[in-house]
């Protein structure tokens, strides 16, 4: 990896492929250079979303040339990928998901922003 990222996001995608009910985990480390472009840097199926799995995603984009940590790392809640995290980057800034804060309750959508923000202009007539 030539590149120097400076910001990773991170998530773990659950699915169900079968009807046998096994949930199957895909993690995910999106990252983005100074100019805001942004490459996948890793997809890797997972445990859950367990240190052991992501320490393995981890760890294989340092041996890929990930060498210099990002300055900044954003993920939800999954306590697995934070303790990974400070094992194989330890120092990187951390930032926890805005839309993942609250369980069940994903971003507003745009009607009831309207109604929370009054407005400042009179539309058109």
């Amino acid at each position: 990896m030539a590149k120097r990222y400076v910001y990773i996001w991170a998530d773990g995608v659950h699915f169900t492929p079968r009807l046998d009910g096994d949930r199957q985990c895909m993690l995910v480390i999106i990252g983005a250079d100074e100019y805001g472009e942004k490459d996948v840097l890793g997809i890797m199926d997972g445990f859950r979303e367990n240190a052991d799995s992501w320490r393995d995603l981890l760890r294989g984009l340092k041996k890929r040339g990930l060498t210099v940590p990002p300055e900044l790392a954003t993920g939800d809640g999954a306590l697995g990928f934070w303790t990974a995290l400070r094992d194989v980057f330890p120092g990187m800034r951390e930032q926890r998901c805005w839309g993942e804060r609250r369980p069940g309750i994903g971003p507003p959508d745009q009607f009831s922003l309207e109604r929370a923000e009054p407005r400042t202009t009179r539309p058109p007539t």
